[in-house]
């Protein structure tokens, strides 16, 4: 009697397309394992930022945050092309928080502008990193770009930002005072370019004391220099101070009729010469 062969059976197909998922998914599962690892073993994130120069920054150097010491650079190398370095550095598992996207990179050194002299401290010590945290809901990253000091500088705690909107940052200059009625409120502290390229973001910060001048109608534009007004018995010379004189500042005004508070991080347009009228303004404003 012969044997009858089993007949094949149907066996279920295999879903299609889930594997175009596994790979972001464990790029994801390694990033996250990278940096919370280290922070439950007490660690903190390794991180790499690519610059243009070195600037004289060595392995040793500090990473800083708000004066503080978060991290410290472990390796510097130079990249294939011979066009940049990359600096290695090991973070604190507090300065930690900082590998995420958004967050700017820099090297402090000595230099010197109209508006005083940063990073003095360098000169007889070290150069070291400084950085400044991106948006809080951003994703880890641990790979950043450096950017040049002349772009950024780290504001003081006391500060709150806010975002004016420039279509050329030709007359802006990271420093430069932001001023009520001639008197010093705040400064620039941060120039990048607006995502689509179309303008540049100029960030200042503003004294929380003057806090209350910033509202929903609040005006901002370029101002100093120097003034002639001619008259039927000759010319007036105004000339605001030195700084003003050669490069310029911010100025901002509030109009009679006071809009709502404005909240840190609003946008408000650069305006290239002060709004008609506006040394008629006499708003009635309670500060801090």
């Amino acid at each position: 009697m012969t044997s009858v062969e089993p007949l094949p059976q149907a066996l279920p197909a295999e879903p299609r397309g889930r594997g175009i998922y596994l790979l972001p998914m464990l790029a994801l599962i390694l990033v996250v394992g990278y940096l919370l690892i280290p922070r439950l073993l007490g660690g903190g994130a390794v991180i790499t930022v690519s610059f243009r120069q070195g600037h004289g920054l060595k392995v040793g150097d500090a990473v800083t945050f708000r004066g503080l010491i978060i991290g410290e650079v472990t390796a510097i190398r130079l990249l294939s092309g011979l066009e940049e370095i990359s600096v290695q550095a090991d973070l604190t598992a507090d300065g930690s928080a900082l590998a995420r996207e958004g967050s700017r990179f820099w090297i402090v050194r000595p230099h010197a502008s109209l508006y005083g002299l940063q990073g003095m401290d360098t000169v007889l010590g070290a150069r070291y990193l400084a950085a400044l945290p991106g948006n809080a809901s951003s994703v880890p990253a641990v790979s950043f770009t450096g950017v040049d000091e002349q772009w950024v500088s780290e504001a003081p705690e006391d500060e709150d930002e806010f975002i004016l909107e420039a279509p050329t940052c030709s007359k802006v200059r990271l420093g430069m005072p932001v001023k009520y009625r001639q008197f010093k409120i705040g400064a620039v502290r941060r120039i990048s370019p607006k995502s689509l390229a179309n303008g540049f973001d100029v960030a200042v910060g503003i004294d929380r004391k003057f806090r209350q001048l910033v509202r929903s109608n609040t005006r901002f534009w370029i101002g100093g220099g120097i003034l002639f007004e001619g008259t039927w018995r000759g010319f007036k010379l105004d000339v605001d101070d030195l700084q003003s004189m050669l490069i310029g500042g911010i100025m901002l005004a509030v109009p009679d009729q006071n809009g709502s508070l404005a909240h840190p991080g609003s946008h408000y347009p650069l305006d290239p010469s002060s709004p008609d009228g506006v040394s008629a303004w006499n708003p009635t404003i309670k500060l801090d």
